[in-house]
């Protein structure tokens, strides 16, 4: 019999990012389980489904008195984990601030329940502050160190942290199924580019560049993006000055992004880095294959070139651009990969990955 487990998810909100859909989605199979499920978020943002009880600690982003709330935040933060008394921590924060974090595991997390850390992305810097001689032997004490991708977990190992696993994420494919045959307000034929706007991180000016130097605007097939962040504005500006602006379409945010994997002809992917991309997996789910960057880390353990999708050098502008004319001029291949993508990531069933976090919660 399951041990039934309270379980304690902490992250920055439920709110537009890969990563905050990641943690509402194991608030969904954590409590499916039959755990009971707290969720502690930094801010009030919430564009995802959850189960559980949710908790925002009230942190303004752009509040002038930024400092003061979030000094307020961490005596919160530390009076809750006192009073759930949680037997599992779930932490999928950034911890790269090397006063914060010290102040968090000799305050916050000094109780003896069971901590485990997650690693959404491949520069580590984010989640292993410094001095690491001071911060290694803390985090080796954690019950475990998941990263969502095996790259990841090399990469933290290189780190001589020795508690890692890797457990990717996991997807609804049967939402993903009923929803993605939603109508959206884009007519035209269409390729793809989605990502928060945040930072530099997704490289969407790549992505416009090797458009407009590609055969697809020849063809009446338009380049379109979903996102939103504060780089937005800049982007369009960018775009703009294309002689092919009038087929660059920024879309912002759409709270059913499967409706346009769903019709896109393919997914383009020009990151700087990725974790296990998300977007990878969705479109694939959609049956579309997808053009990616090989970046670290993620795209060459979900893309097989040239059997679900073409993986280019990373940062390879000239590649990318080829690549995407490949796909618009060999219907052979085209139709090879577009056949092949849905059954590439079967392996990725929310079920699936559910079994695994619900194994290491059973063995720490």
């Amino acid at each position: 019999m399951i041990e039934k487990k309270h379980i304690l998810l902490v992250g920055p909100s439920l709110g537009r990012g890969g990563a905050e859909r990641v943690m509402a989605d194991m608030s969904i199979f954590l409590s499916d389980l039959g755990h009971k499920v707290t969720l502690i978020t930094a801010y009030d943002d919430i564009d995802y489904g959850y189960k559980g009880n949710i908790i925002s600690l009230g942190v303004k982003k752009k509040s002038s008195l930024l400092f003061l709330t979030s000094i307020k935040a961490f005596f919160l933060w530390g009076k809750l984990v006192s009073q759930l008394s949680p037997d599992v921590i779930i932490d999928a924060r950034a911890r790269r601030n090397t006063i914060r974090e010290l102040m968090i595991h000799l305050f916050i997390y000094r109780n003896k329940c069971s901590k485990i850390f997650i690693c959404h992305r491949s520069d580590l810097e984010i989640y292993f502050p410094k001095p690491r001689i001071l911060f290694r032997p803390i985090y080796n004490k954690m019950s475990k160190i998941v990263s969502v991708s095996r790259d990841i977990e090399n990469k933290l190992n290189l780190l001589r942290l020795v508690n890692t696993q890797t457990i990717h994420n996991g997807f609804d494919f049967n939402k993903i199924d009923i929803i993605k045959n939603e109508n959206h307000s884009f007519k035209e034929k269409y390729v793809l580019c989605v990502g928060r706007m945040d930072d530099n991180v997704k490289q969407f000016k790549h992505a416009i560049e090797c458009y407009n130097k590609s055969t697809l605007h020849s063809k009446n097939i338009h380049l379109v993006i979903l996102g939103q962040g504060k780089l937005k504005q800049s982007l369009e500006a960018y775009a703009r000055l294309s002689i092919h602006s009038k087929k660059i379409q920024f879309m912002g945010f759409v709270p059913n992004p499967y409706a346009y994997f769903n019709k896109a002809d393919f997914l383009v992917v020009t990151s700087k880095l990725e974790g296990f991309p998300m977007i990878l997996i969705e479109s694939l789910a959609c049956g579309t294959p997808v053009v990616s960057y090989d970046c670290p880390t993620g795209p060459r353990e979900i893309i097989h070139h040239e059997e679900n999708g073409l993986l280019v050098n990373a940062n390879d502008k000239q590649m990318m651009t080829d690549a995407m004319n490949r796909m618009v001029q060999d219907n052979g291949l085209y139709n090879k990969l577009r056949a092949n993508a849905k059954n590439s990531v079967a392996h990725l069933s929310m079920d699936k990955i559910a079994a695994e976090w619900q194994s290491l919660i059973e063995d720490i």
